[in-house]
């Protein structure tokens, strides 16, 4: 099947239209580079176009030359059919000439012979060249023949590349559709790849930065090392001094030491007297009689091994057991609970610990004191003295 000349122009602004929308006017685009898809669909369709065209120009040629065989098979027809009909002209001449020559007398036999002679010549030539006719006929028919095959040969080859372009076509839809769908993609890597570059340039102008504060950080250091290696030295001066200070001082210094022990040893032993004094003294202060006499302890005992407790001391008449409380900071109650008046008692002279090698006695503290088992007692002798009021009544 040949192509139309409007077929062959349509295609050809079709495939170059796609060409074009897939890969720009000069081919520059990310899609049609060197070894992508679009550049050998491209190189295909340029391909199959030329080989359409080659096919287009064969079919025209062997078209052409079929046309020259035909117009000279039916030239060579028509002078056949004109010599068939000069050779029956002629015929039908010697035929009328014959029938009317009949009638003659035999005088003119010689002469009929001779037409006879000729007509039949007339044929036998006219017969030859009808002949010659049909071999240049048959000549033709056959140039024709070879020009239609390969007229049919340049027809399956202009199908074929027809096909191949009608397949290309569709190849170039797809990839005119693939343009499209990855447009959105194409936009966000340009996108992507613009924010790279601002962040890039932001990194670079740091390393910069980076590199300007570690020469600045390079200059103290050196300085700082510098400076270190003199103090290092200043360092060792020093020491050296001090060791030399301190090998004199050793020599110096010793005499005084020992002067200084014997002083010290002589004051700890009169202060071990004074300690001793003093212990001494404030033992005989804070020692707690006994007895129930005033300023006994009357606490009750600890218990025993097997859990029983033991009764509370008992004070002397006129003598109760009483607490003397003293409140710390926190809100501790420190108590004491000893024998005391029971009347006009409202305080208790308290002796603190003494401290080990304490060189003055401490100051005796005052605690609130109030009777505790004389109250009891007083409260059993006015319930006693309620009662007894109460069955006199």
């Amino acid at each position: 099947m040949a192509l139309k000349a409007s077929e062959e122009s349509l295609y050809k602004r079709t495939a170059t239209t796609l060409i074009t929308d897939v890969c720009g006017t000069d081919g520059a685009t990310p899609l049609c580079k060197p070894g992508s898809k679009a550049a050998a669909m491209k190189t295909t369709q340029d391909s199959a176009v030329a080989t359409l065209l080659a096919a287009q120009l064969a079919y025209e040629d062997a078209r052409a030359d079929w046309a020259v065989a035909y117009d000279k098979s039916q030239r060579f027809a028509q002078l056949r059919d004109a010599a068939e009909a000069d050779m029956l002209a002629r015929g039908a001449t010697y035929t009328a000439t014959a029938a009317r020559d009949a009638a003659v007398p035999a005088a003119t036999d010689a002469a009929s012979a001779g037409y006879e002679a000729h007509a039949i010549k007339a044929v036998a030539n006219a017969q030859m060249h009808c002949d010659s006719q049909d071999v240049l006929i048959a000549a033709a028919q056959m140039e024709g023949t070879r020009l239609h095959s390969n007229w049919v040969i340049a027809s399956h080859i202009s199908n074929k590349a027809i096909d191949q372009f009608r397949t290309l076509k569709g190849t170039l839809d797809a990839a005119k559709d693939l343009k499209v769908a990855t447009a959105g993609q194409e936009v966000l890597a340009t996108t992507a790849h613009t924010q790279a570059q601002a962040k890039l340039k932001v990194y670079q102008d740091q390393y910069k930065d980076a590199l300007s504060l570690k020469k600045a950080c390079d200059a103290d250091v050196t300085l700082y090392k510098g400076r270190v290696a003199d103090a290092t030295a200043k360092t060792a001066a020093c020491t050296a001094k001090v060791a030399m200070a301190l090998a004199n001082c050793k020599g110096v210094m010793y005499k005084v030491a020992q002067e200084t022990y014997k002083t010290w040893d002589a004051q700890k032993t009169r202060d071990l007297e004074v300690a001793a004094n003093v212990q001494k003294e404030y033992a005989a202060d804070a020692n707690a009689p006994t007895g129930g006499l005033a300023g006994t302890r009357c606490e009750y005992p600890k218990l025993t091994d097997d859990g029983t407790q033991g009764p509370r001391p008992t004070c002397n008449e006129e003598l109760c057991c009483g607490a003397a409380n003293k409140y710390m900071r926190d809100g501790t109650r420190l108590t004491v609970e000893t024998c005391q008046p029971m009347e006009g008692t409202h305080t208790y002279k308290f002796f603190p610990k003494l401290r080990s090698g304490a060189l003055v006695k401490p100051t005796p503290e005052l605690w609130r004191f109030y009777c505790i088992e004389g109250a009891q007692k007083l409260a059993a002798t006015l319930a006693a003295g309620l009662g007894a009021a109460y069955f006199m009544a």
